[in-house]
């Protein structure tokens, strides 16, 4: 069994305001998997930098919304990457939490997209 504590202590802490509101899907994405994706960015720069139609001119002077459709439409194209992404994730969660993605898995795995989809744009943008 993994240690909870040293998972959990390599993850950066993300201000995020505490919303009454939100449900356990909302929470566990602040909570678990904004940290990660932030632990995990540099690994995914690099990898998108090498994957991604990233390189050619036609994105690198495309406008945000174009580059995002590029992503959106390149992880359709190469489901591998977009899996090779979300097991960096979800090798870097707890055992309970890997029990919640489980039971969500087809709405995390969507979350996680396109969290990853905003980090890359962030970076290229």
């Amino acid at each position: 069994m993994r240690e909870d504590k040293e998972l959990k202590s390599i993850r950066p802490i993300i201000p995020i305001e505490k919303n009454n509101d939100s449900n356990e899907l909302e929470l566990f994405q602040n909570e678990v998997l904004r940290p990660i994706l932030k632990y995990q960015h540099d690994i995914i720069i690099q990898q998108t930098s090498k994957e991604l139609i990233i390189q050619k001119k036609s994105f690198r002077e495309s406008t945000i919304a174009e580059k995002r459709i590029q992503i959106k439409r390149y992880f359709i194209s190469q489901p591998h990457l977009k899996y090779f992404f979300i097991g960096q994730i979800c090798g870097l969660m707890t055992d309970d939490e890997f029990d919640f993605y489980l039971q969500n898995k087809k709405e995390l795995d969507k979350r996680i997209a396109s969290m990853l989809t905003d980090r890359i744009l962030s970076y290229y943008a």
